[in-house]
């Protein structure tokens, strides 16, 4: 018996035995009569926990081993569903939603032992490839207006990942950094100039802004740590990021022109990762083991007010949140 839980809008939709006795009988009937049986393509298979009044009217993209294997799944607040966007034996990671919440960019290793880019509608349809090489692609990001996708990838066949874009028709690509440094996971910023990206330019992992236009970078997170995965507020103000100072990971947040000291946001002993802002800047996504195991949480911009909002027996990780209304 598989049983889907909800929490706050409780709702147990299960198989009960004659349920499934019937099934069985209408898949016997169609198959003698020359007809396969229905199916249900993309259902969903394991348990989950949804906070979907924490969600509220939104849609958050995120990945997840639930199943047995990573795949994209959409949360969707309007219809309190959860879908798969991707369903295949493959390792998929990496996913942001278009700016008009439509596709899905992401990374995957299904075109054979490296990972490339493909590009997918929300519900799993349209599936093509965006990059095809036999290095790592990683990490992309839409541009603002849609029209071109940032990413990492080691083009030099694994001495440092550097940073590049590419049109989502697949051409034009260029390389934005060429140096001795790793640069890592860039995110755009809201006006399409610049990306943040973390790289160990100096003698740890920090966070920067590069613009694109020039390859100009600007330190605007330096802790004496270790910085990872930042992303731009909607309104470019502010910069979340990871950071472990303490060694576990913990939430930070910095003005994006690096005139100002980081601010701490979680202060937990678990590590608390990826954070991604709601459209209104008020709210962070981010991802956690806070619990046992790695499961998706939102949080105020200022650190209060921490949530739990998806849960599974997997690994829950990589929240994003998608734009628009289904």
């Amino acid at each position: 018996m598989s049983c889907v839980r909800r929490t706050t809008r409780v709702l147990c939709a299960c198989i009960c035995p004659s349920a499934t006795a019937s099934l069985l009988v209408l898949a016997l009937l169609l198959a003698a009569c020359g007809h396969a049986p229905p199916t249900a393509p993309g259902a969903i298979n394991f348990e989950y926990d949804i906070n979907w009044d924490g969600i509220d009217d939104r849609r958050i993209l995120f990945k997840t081993d639930a199943d047995g294997d990573f795949d994209l799944y959409v949360a969707d607040g309007y219809s309190d569903e959860l879908r798969h966007v991707t369903d295949d034996p493959y390792y998929n990671k990496y996913a942001d939603p278009s700016p008009d919440g439509t596709r899905v960019v992401y990374s995957s290793n299904r075109d054979g032992g490296d990972f490339d880019l493909f590009i997918i509608n929300l519900d799993g349809t349209g599936l093509r490839q965006l990059t095809a090489n036999d290095i790592e692609d990683y990490s992309p990001t839409w541009s603002p207006n849609g029209l071109h996708v940032a990413y990492e990838a080691n083009d030099n066949f694994g001495a440092l990942f550097q940073i590049f874009v590419i049109d989502v028709d697949g051409a034009n690509k260029r390389q934005i950094t060429s140096d001795l440094y790793h640069n890592y996971a860039p995110d755009w910023s809201p006006d399409g100039r610049s990306v943040t990206v973390f790289s160990n330019l100096g003698r740890n992992f920090d966070i920067f802004t590069l613009v694109l236009a020039s390859g100009e970078r600007r330190l605007v997170a330096n802790d004496d740590a270790y910085a990872h995965f930042s992303d731009f507020s909607p309104d470019g103000s502010v910069i979340a990021y990871q950071s472990n100072p303490r060694r576990d990971w913990d939430l930070y947040s910095v003005d994006s022109v690096g005139n100002a000291e980081p601010r701490q946001l979680t202060f937990s002993s678990a590590d608390d990762m990826e954070p991604d802002w709601s459209s209104d800047g008020h709210e962070l996504l981010f991802t956690s083991n806070r619990s046992g195991d790695f499961d998706i949480y939102l949080m105020a911009a200022n650190g209060d007010d921490i949530r739990r909002l998806i849960s599974t027996h997997g690994r829950d990780t990589q929240p994003v949140w998608i734009a628009g209304r289904p």
